[in-house]
């Protein structure tokens, strides 16, 4: 009868300690938009915005791609061109209509070299 009742017991932990963790939403993701730069043709926009996710200390600044016509949301994985480690600026330029041209000092963890019709050059700075 004892272990029946300290097994019941056990179990109304662990269902109330997950329902505590579901209600915290945890490894929920922010993207905070901080700079638009529409293409010279105005097809595109390219987006820089800060990533961060509940429970992690470390933000991503990443660029994302997409249609003028659309608004800035949580990007696709494919429409995400730049990943730099951290808060570091980028800086966003169009060589035309068509190149993409992003400066950065941070260490980038990840890029794209292209995105459907627009090619992505990505220039380290010191």
């Amino acid at each position: 009868m004892k272990l029946l009742l300290q097994l019941v017991l056990a179990m109304a932990l662990v269902a109330g300690a997950t329902a505590i963790l579901a209600r915290m939403h945890l490894g929920s993701c922010v993207d905070l938009p901080i700079h638009d730069e529409p293409s010279p043709d105005g097809r595109f926009v390219a987006s820089r915005f800060e990533h961060t996710c509940t429970g992690s200390t470390m933000a991503t600044t990443e660029v994302s791609l997409r249609a003028a016509a659309l608004p800035f949301d949580t990007p696709a994985p494919e429409d995400v061109v730049l990943i730099a480690s951290g808060r570091p600026p980028v800086d966003l330029s169009w060589r035309d209509g068509r190149t993409l041209v992003a400066k950065t000092a941070g260490k980038v963890v990840e890029q794209r070299p292209s995105w459907r019709s627009v090619g992505v050059v990505i220039q380290a700075v010191r």
